[in-house]
């Protein structure tokens, strides 16, 4: 009886502590970027490769190139085209407050962010891109940040 007993109270124990590591899981979060010229017309679609496209995080002041091979988007970017803004959107996943994104050989935008981390929880608060405030969290907050570039390619 007593074997029983201290057997259900180790289990008891070990499926506490999964519970409790479960609440402090990682969330990940995303920005939702269109990219358009001074006429308003779709760059994505047109003049990115999304293979071309490199994410790198910055981490203790350290340039890292994204590669997860095992994760769904293992360079942290993926390409949808949204049918309600009629255009190419490229998200990118935040991992750090830092990040370049590599557009081109010759295109490297940086996007700092600040995220509030509470409860638990993980999200997005700012989003600066290239030293522009472009996201603040809150009501009237954009779903999909546009940037703008001067011709049509971003070199």
């Amino acid at each position: 009886m007593k074997k029983i007993s201290l057997f259900f109270a180790a289990l008891f124990l070990y499926l506490g502590s999964a519970y409790a590591q479960e609440k402090k899981m990682w969330v990940q979060v995303n920005i939702d970027l269109s990219f358009k010229n001074k006429d308003g017309a779709d760059l994505l679609g047109s003049s990115f490769v999304n293979d071309s496209i490199v994410v790198y995080n910055i981490v203790e002041g350290k340039k890292i190139k994204v590669n997860k091979p095992h994760a769904d988007y293992p360079n942290n970017h993926f390409t949808f085209y949204d049918k309600a803004t009629q255009s190419t959107i490229l998200r990118v996943f935040l991992e750090e407050e830092t990040t370049l994104l590599q557009l081109n050989a010759k295109t490297t935008d940086t996007i700092k962010c600040s995220l509030k981390k509470e409860k638990g929880a993980v999200h997005l608060y700012k989003v600066w891109y290239n030293g522009k405030l472009k996201y603040k969290f809150g009501k009237g907050a954009p779903g999909i940040i546009t940037v703008l570039y001067p011709t049509n390619k971003c070199n």
